[in-house]
Formats: C-alpha cells, sequence, structure tokens
C-alpha cells in the first residue's frame, strides 16, 4: 500500500502542466482521496438537501471517513476484489457518495442505476455486468445478492482499522454507465480510472474550479453529467458538492447563497422553472455562471434566460461514451464572443474543446469536414470509453478508428482564433423522408408551440418515413386551428402529417432528452396513408378515430 504524499507536479518551463493528462497523484479515484487525505481535513466536502431542506455536512475527514468504513464493510460482507461489479440503486444521497467511491478506490467498478428503474432492467443490468451485489436504498429482488444501502457498517464488519488507500492502475476500469437507449438492450459504456480523471482535469481547466469552490449538483448522480462533472470533478479540485436530491425550485436561493455556491449544473427543463421563479445574478452573488447539458438548448431560452437573471447559461456537450463532457463554453469567454456563440446561430454553441479531448465534425468516411460544413461530431481523447461492457461488435461501429462516433449532427465555427461547435440534431434521430433528411429538433424550433410536444418520424409504406406531431393535452377547437395554421408555414416535405393528441406527458430521459422512439407506437395506423398536400390528420392517442383538420368547425 502507498503512504498518503502531496502531491507533485510536473511542468515545464513555462510553469504549465503537461498536455497528457491530470498530474500523476490525481490519476485515480485511490490517488485523489489519497492527495484529500493531506490537505485541511476540517474543509467542507459534502453538503446534502432533500425537499430544499438541509440534511447534513461532512468535513474532508468526514467524508473520507465514510468512504473508508465503507470499503471495510464491502470487503468484509462482500468479499470485495478488484474488479468485481456492484450495482447502485439510489436516489442523491451521501451513501451514493460514499459507496461509489469505496468501490472505485477499491478498484471495483460501480453500476449506477435510476432508483426508479424497472425491476426487470434493473435484474438486466445485473446480469449482463455479472455483478457481485445489488445495493438499494429500497427492496427488490434483482438477481445478485441484495443489500440495504445504510452507511452503518455491517456487524461482522465491526470498526477495524480501516486499509491504506491503494494502488488502482489508471487504465483500471472504475464505472459502468448503462445507456437508457429507446429499443434495445441497454448497453454498458466502460469507463476508467484515466477517462474520470483526463475528464476532470479538463472540467477544472473550462470551469476554473477551485480548491474549496462550491458546486450545487440538482441532477441524478446515476446519470454520467452529475456522476463525472458534480461529483468526480468537484472531489478532484478538491471542492465542496451540495447535493440536492432534485431541483429546489423554491429555495434554490437560499441554498446558493447560504453554501457560497459558485456553480450550478442543469437542463434546459430546469432553465425554464428558474424563469417561473426568476434568481437574478444580484440575488445570488457568489454564482458565476449555469452550466447547461444533456439536452437541447434553444437560442430563444438562452436569450430570455440571460435578459431575465442576468446570468450566463455555458452550455456543455458530451456522452456517456466520452465520461460526460467533451465541450463547453469556458469559464475565460469574453462579452462579445458569448454574445456570438450563445445568440448569433440558428442554436447555442455547445463551446470548445475540452482539454485532453479533440472534436471533428467528419462526413459518412470519416474524413474531417470544414467550417461551416454539417456533419458527424467525433470525439476522441483520454476521456473516450474502452468501449461497451461485453460488446465488442457495438464497440466497433461506435468507436470505428479510435474516434467515437456520436450520432450528433453539428459544425464549427471560428471564433477568437477559438474552434466553436455547434449541435444541429441527433443523426440517429432524423428523418429520412423519400431520401431527404428532416430533423424533428429544427421542426419543432420552427413550430415554436407553448405546449409539451414532441416531432416524431414513423414508418410510412410510401415515403419511407412519414413526419408527425405529439401533443401531451387534447387541445380546443380554437387552439387546433390556430396549430392548423403554424403547420401550414412549414414546408411539405418538413411539415408534420400526423397530429396525435392526449396521450400524456412527452417521455424523456432523467436529463430531458426526447424518447421519440417511445411514441412512434401512436402513429403506427397511419403508415399505408395517402399524403397530400393538404390539412393535417389530428388524431386522439390510442384511438382508432381519425379527424382531418379541415372538416372542423371550430
Amino acid at each position: 500500500m502507498e503512504q498518503a504524499v502531496p502531491e507533485e507536479r510536473v511542468v515545464a518551463a513555462d510553469g504549465t502542466e503537461p498536455a497528457g493528462g491530470p498530474p500523476a497523484t490525481r490519476s485515480t479515484v485511490p490517488a485523489v482521496l489519497r492527495r484529500l487525505g493531506s490537505t485541511d481535513p476540517a474543509q467542507p466536502a459534502l453538503t446534502w438537501y432533500r425537499g430544499g431542506e438541509r440534511g447534513g455536512s461532512w468535513s474532508r475527514g468526514r467524508l473520507l471517513t465514510a468512504i473508508r468504513d465503507r470499503q471495510a464493510w464491502l470487503r468484509a460482507a462482500l468479499d470485495l476484489a478488484p474488479g468485481d461489479r456492484v450495482v447502485l440503486h439510489s436516489t442523491n444521497r451521501p451513501e451514493f457518495v460514499a459507496t461509489a467511491l469505496a468501490v472505485m478506490a477499491a478498484g471495483a467498478i460501480v453500476v449506477p442505476v435510476p432508483p426508479d428503474e424497472s425491476t426487470a432492467r434493473i435484474r438486466y443490468i445485473t446480469a449482463h455486468s455479472e455483478a457481485k451485489a445489488v445495493l438499494s436504498e429500497s427492496g427488490g429482488d434483482f438477481g445478485a445478492p441484495h443489500h440495504l444501502l445504510d452507511l452503518d457498517p455491517a456487524p461482522e464488519a465491526g470498526h477495524r482499522e480501516p486499509p491504506e488507500w491503494d494502488v488502482v492502475p489508471p487504465d483500471a476500469p472504475a464505472v459502468l454507465l448503462y445507456t437508457s437507449g429507446t429499443t434495445g438492450s441497454p448497453k454498458g459504456v466502460t469507463l476508467s480510472h484515466r477517462n474520470l480523471m483526463v475528464n476532470a482535469e479538463g472540467l477544472r481547466r473550462a470551469h476554473d474550479i477551485r480548491e474549496r469552490s462550491s458546486h450545487v449538483c440538482v441532477l441524478p448522480l446515476h446519470h454520467a453529467n452529475a456522476f463525472g462533472f458534480s461529483m468526480i470533478s468537484t472531489l478532484y479540485a478538491g471542492g465542496h458538492l451540495v447535493l440536492n436530491d432534485s431541483f429546489p425550485l423554491l429555495a434554490i436561493r437560499r441554498i446558493i447563497n447560504d453554501e457560497r455556491a459558485d456553480v450550478i449544473s442543469v437542463v434546459p427543463q430546469i432553465l425554464q422553472l428558474w424563469l417561473r421563479r426568476p434568481v437574478r445574478s444580484e440575488d445570488v452573488p457568489s454564482l458565476r455562471f449555469v452550466v447547461s447539458a444533456a439536452a437541447p438548448l434553444s437560442v430563444d431560452l438562452a436569450r430570455r434566460f440571460h435578459a431575465v437573471t442576468g446570468l450566463r447559461i455555458h452550455q456543455g456537450y458530451g456522452l456517456s461514451e466520452c465520461t460526460n463532457f467533451a465541450t463547453c463554453i469556458a469559464h475565460d469567454i469574453a462579452a462579445s464572443e458569448y454574445d456570438q456563440a450563445m445568440h448569433a446561430e440558428p442554436v447555442p454553441s455547445i463551446g470548445t474543446e475540452l482539454f485532453g479531448c479533440r472534436c471533428d465534425v467528419v462526413d459518412a468516411a470519416g474524413n474531417s469536414l470544414p467550417e461551416g460544413v454539417t456533419g458527424e461530431i467525433a470525439v476522441s481523447g483520454g476521456n473516450v470509453m474502452s468501449g461497451y461492457w461485453r460488446d465488442s461488435a457495438t464497440t466497433a461501429v461506435a468507436l470505428p478508428d479510435g474516434r467515437l462516433r456520436t450520432g450528433d449532427q453539428g459544425y464549427w465555427r471560428t471564433l477568437s482564433g477559438r474552434r466553436y461547435f455547434f449541435i444541429t440534431g441527433r443523426i440517429k434521430e432524423l428523418i429520412i423522408r423519400a431520401g431527404t433528411n428532416v430533423s424533428p429538433r429544427e421542426v419543432e424550433d420552427e413550430l415554436e408551440l407553448p405546449y409539451d410536444h414532441a416531432v416524431v418520424g414513423f414508418p410510412h409504406e410510401a415515403v419511407g418515413e412519414e413526419v408527425g406531431l405529439y401533443v401531451a393535452e387534447t387541445l380546443p377547437r380554437h387552439a387546433q386551428s390556430t396549430l392548423c395554421e403554424a403547420l401550414k408555414e412549414v414546408p411539405f416535405f418538413r411539415r408534420p402529417k400526423v397530429v396525435v393528441f392526449g396521450g400524456g406527458s412527452v417521455p424523456r430521459t432523467a436529463t430531458g432528452k426526447v424518447r421519440r422512439g417511445v411514441l412512434v407506437a401512436h402513429f403506427t395506423p397511419y403508415r399505408e396513408m395517402v399524403v397530400l398536400d393538404k390539412e393535417p390528420i389530428f388524431a386522439s392517442a390510442g384511438s382508432a378515430h381519425l379527424e382531418e383538420a379541415g372538416d372542423s368547425d371550430g
């Protein structure tokens, strides 16, 4: 076992850090914990809130003790060994943080799953990952030995002297993040300690995360965004994680001020909530900016949020397959450059490449495309996964030449000498109608409807795929007429030909991405309809009755 040592940086003649990766003393989770143990143990490390009310707080010393205790229990109760997989089924709570870090620090692999995930899916993940145990905050038959998530050591573990932190190879797997695809079985994204630490170093630089910085986390820790950015990057930098079980709309100003938070990470849906009860920059003087990621952000929302609150949105972009972030708007962006990047293009920029990461826009053959030309975003570097767990075939498709094919469509522009990237849509979501590509997001942006909705591509006998519109609620007659007029403004080739009403809220992932594949079933009855340049078909979800909008009397 290696003893705790102060951090030693290898620097170049100009005082900068090496470009190849994070310092050696922060190359793995146990190395970060070892370094944290050599700093002031009284500094706050983790504070948690439930329903907007403060539940408790741990100093660095107390957090390290909780991790050591949990690790001792894991070894005694589960006979945990390096490489073992442990499923973690939990909401945002201190037990999640301590347990996840304890598993990884032991050289084992944590497999976080959503707290509201179905038992069948958890059983699949447990079997596919060959997990040794499931640690859950609730009961259930998950197909492996099950233990309730509790910080108190089990009786058989006792309170023995905790071991020194293990030495773990940087390329050893640390976490399996199972993707929440809308079709097929979930895939286990395999991330190493090196992946986590390269990404953490990139985020530290991009957001200027300093020791004692305070980061408000309102997104679920089982997701790559909160796991890699909020938890790992904050710990890596020696900061203070302020953990919430959800977005506390009525309490967010108090929490930011009480904890002197300087960064918060959200998704666009939360920005919409924020605007309902605006917290302005003068209300939260410690907050430097708001990070938005995980789902598309519109120019309109970016402008409105900044105009109403005075707070900048620093959009980021990434996937589980590249740990979380590949690009983001950096902390030191000039005001004029920010306005160009966020407000001057059809979509807000996702920013510039992070340290340790390379982004390109490529064509179908993998050739890099010039400025302004739309293609697929490809990512390479130290933050890119080693592959999908037990799925070499799918890994080969995702990483054909070592570069991750993201499935996202976009382009880049040069601003102040730096390449800024822009996402225009999801390639696999593109609707191929009679050989013409239609982006669902572009149609949604074009319609600008004030209610919950989603554009969907569905199979069609004549044109391959047709364009449909799903509206969560049933609209009154006058609103249907207004919608009909709005649809007429959309060019025919990308105009929704069928509108389905009233099937419930648009299904989304935990971070707000529309699960379009779930909605396709609503449009199955219309796969053989004759498509004419006339009024769209309006129908109710689950109903065989069709009504053409032009036949209504209201």
